[in-house]
């Protein structure tokens, strides 16, 4: 934009320049602090708040309904006969069942590093290389007979179409 007088260029930048310095100092002044205290009016006037007596009493002599009848709170509690539990199992003796896991077949090139197992596992068809995992199962070695999981630390060998429990 071309002004053809130079006095309302001077002007403009004049206007310009002291809003500039009136919000610099409305900037300046509210980071300074306050010296005046706030004075704020009370409207709490002084209460009397003491509780004056009661004008009903309460006479509790009736018998207590979650005591049957007879029954008190001094004389003591019969004593129940527990049966004989049976022991404990021993979780060493608890055989899991792995029955969900069938070798069902091999599949193997000229090598034997790429050998590939089928597996139904939990009714799905899975093929799986060894070091492969399903959940917490690790195909540790795949052999023509029988694959070899590792599961929580228990070695489980499974023959084609067969279980056999951890050893």
């Amino acid at each position: 934009m071309k002004t053809e007088n130079k006095y309302i260029k001077y002007f403009l930048i004049a206007g310009v320049a002291a809003v500039w310095g009136i919000i610099v100092v409305q900037v300046v002044k509210g980071f300074g602090g306050n010296d005046k205290p706030v004075l704020i009016k009370s409207n709490f006037e002084n209460v009397n708040y003491a509780v004056s007596k009661d004008t009903f009493s309460l006479q509790a002599n009736y018998p207590d309904p979650f005591i049957p009848s007879g029954d008190s709170l001094n004389e003591p509690a019969p004593k129940i006969n527990v049966p004989n539990l049976p022991p404990a199992i021993d979780s060493s003796k608890i055989v899991p069942d792995y029955s969900f896991i069938r070798y069902v077949g091999l599949i193997s090139g000229a090598s034997k590093k790429s050998s590939v197992a089928i597996i139904n596992f939990r009714g799905n068809d899975v093929m799986l290389k060894e070091k492969g995992k399903l959940e917490d199962f690790t195909l540790k070695k795949i052999e023509k007979t029988q694959l070899i999981f590792v599961h929580k630390g228990k070695t489980i060998k499974v023959k084609r179409d067969q279980v056999i429990n951890p050893s």
